[in-house]
């Protein structure tokens, strides 16, 4: 697959598949959003990388990618994605006793939003917001 991405077509589809879940991103999607390719994707596939490192317990580097993620979907406009790497970054700032720090990122992500309520990431965040409250 890694050889496939280096056809822009199908590097460019292979990125919008990666969107649909943590399990569809591997680390060379990340060397290329990280390398310049990506687009509009590049906050999902460093918040789907800091969520699979966070896993493997490299606290420090998932971190590290969701703030980077975060800066990159508000530098874009991208409130969708950057209501989903909030609600990773408030869990993991929780998880590692910052609990009132992710509570109230996450709250101020939130608070934006002037619709969407229904959508599976707002219900998500909705329930880490409960979970942190």
């Amino acid at each position: 697959m890694e050889k496939l991405a280096e056809n822009p077509i199908a590097g460019n589809l292979l990125d919008h598949l990666a969107t649909l879940g943590e399990d569809c991103v591997e680390d060379w999607m990340v060397r290329r959003a990280i390398g310049g390719f990506g687009g509009w994707c590049k906050p999902e596939l460093l918040r789907a990388q800091g969520e699979m490192l966070q896993r493997q317990g490299e606290r420090e580097t998932a971190l590290a990618l969701f703030r980077e993620a975060l800066a990159l979907a508000r530098k874009k406009g991208s409130r969708a994605w950057e209501l989903r790497i909030a609600t990773s970054l408030a869990r993991h700032l929780a998880a590692n006793g910052k609990r009132e720090e992710g509570r109230v990122l996450l709250a101020q992500v939130q608070a934006r939003f002037v619709e969407g309520f229904g959508s599976v990431d707002f219900k998500l965040a909705s329930a880490v917001m409960a979970e942190l409250s």
